[in-house]
């Protein structure tokens, strides 16, 4: 059946950082993936809320692959997100889900060879939602060139530091810092 292939990049993004944006546009690039949706959990930090981190999404997106989407997930777990995706079919009121036809895509990375938490994905879309597939795709994130390890943790520190360049040091060129600084 023709359908499309989506990727899965679940995560809590309080906030997202520079990582995540080259990440999801490596994977958004690929030839094998029609779509990436991002799906932010809905749990708020105290620094950064769900609908905070949406925006930032929407603020990077700008200056991203067009074929990628944000939305705030259903579940409080990555995990949970996953696999009510594959199991929810596509309707009309909710274009970002899974219908007959498509392949839902797991992103992993080689580190997580071994990672048993979507093993069971396969078969939970065929109980709940037939013609759906389910694969593994393996990417490693981008490094980055100057060895800097892009963290949440340290952007929410510099936020609460009210240190906006060491914050916007961890955003991508791209994005506009004024706008992602002051929407926080």
């Amino acid at each position: 059946k023709d359908g499309k292939r989506i990727a899965l990049f679940p995560g809590k993004f309080k906030p997202p950082h520079r990582g995540h944006f080259d990440y999801v546009n490596k994977i958004a690039k690929r030839s094998d993936v029609d779509e990436v949706v991002i799906m932010i959990s809905p749990v708020d930090y105290p620094e950064v809320s769900n609908a905070q981190s949406l925006r930032i999404w929407e603020e990077y997106l700008e200056n991203g692959e067009p074929n990628i989407t944000a939305k705030i997930a259903d579940y409080r777990s990555p995990v949970q997100a996953v696999y009510e995706f594959v199991a929810d079919p596509k309707s009309a009121s909710d274009p970002v889900s899974a219908r007959d036809g498509d392949t839902v895509l797991l992103i992993k990375s080689s580190k997580d060879v071994g990672d048993t938490r979507f093993d069971r994905a396969q078969s939970y879309a065929e109980r709940h939602n037939p013609g759906v597939n389910v694969e593994d795709i393996v990417e490693d994130p981008v490094q980055s060139k100057d060895g800097i390890i892009y963290s949440a943790r340290d952007m929410r520190k510099a936020l609460a530091e009210r240190d906006k360049e060491t914050f916007l040091s961890y955003a991508p060129p791209s994005a506009d810092g004024e706008v992602l600084w002051n929407s926080l």
